[in-house]
């Protein structure tokens, strides 16, 4: 257990949560939901000794911010990956994933070893606490439908637009059945 800073990012129309150490980033979270920056510190002291709110943008900030505004392509940030070991295994293979590509979750299974394991990877995305760097927004579903994400959907939309895809949006909002899919 380490030391570790934490700072709230605003760019765009994205919030974020990001922790640090001087080695690594080991949290980046939307601040999407009203409690998400209370349950961001409460996970931070679960794994780390002392929190320290940065007082300055750190260099991992910057180029999320470079990412974030179309100015690079490349999110190149050592992480430190706290999970089971299954877990582990599907974020590393995530960050495998090319800007401007998609896998489905099947695609990931079979590259971790286990092709019937579709729905752990989605779990595995779901525990995602590196967003964007571990980039589990180019997942989707088989059938092209954007299946998950947890800090909402909108979020997966708009990530994946500024990598160039286009999204079409299928449904009724007046029942709030609305689904997502990628064009091919």
């Amino acid at each position: 257990m380490s030391s570790v800073f934490y700072e709230s990012i605003n760019i765009n129309n994205y919030k974020l949560l990001l922790a640090y150490t001087k080695e690594h980033v080991v949290r980046l979270w939307f601040n999407a939901a009203p409690l998400a920056e209370k349950n961001f510190l409460y996970s931070l002291n679960s794994d780390f000794d002392k929190l320290h709110k940065s007082e300055f943008k750190s260099e991992y900030t910057l180029l999320i911010e470079e990412y974030l505004n179309g100015k690079s392509k490349n999110l190149n940030i050592p992480v430190k990956l706290i999970g089971t070991d299954f877990n582990k295994r599907v974020w590393t293979e995530l960050m495998k994933i090319p800007y401007g590509e998609l896998r489905n979750y099947g695609e990931i299974a079979k590259a971790v070893g286990n092709e019937k394991a579709s729905r752990a990877v989605g779990n595995a995305n779901n525990k995602n606490n590196i967003v964007l760097i571990v980039p589990c927004h180019r997942v989707i579903g088989s059938d092209n439908n954007l299946v998950g994400f947890a800090p909402g959907l909108e979020y997966k939309v708009q990530l994946l637009e500024m990598e160039g895809h286009k999204i079409v949006k299928k449904g009724n909002d007046r029942i709030k059945k609305i689904l997502y899919y990628v064009e091919k």
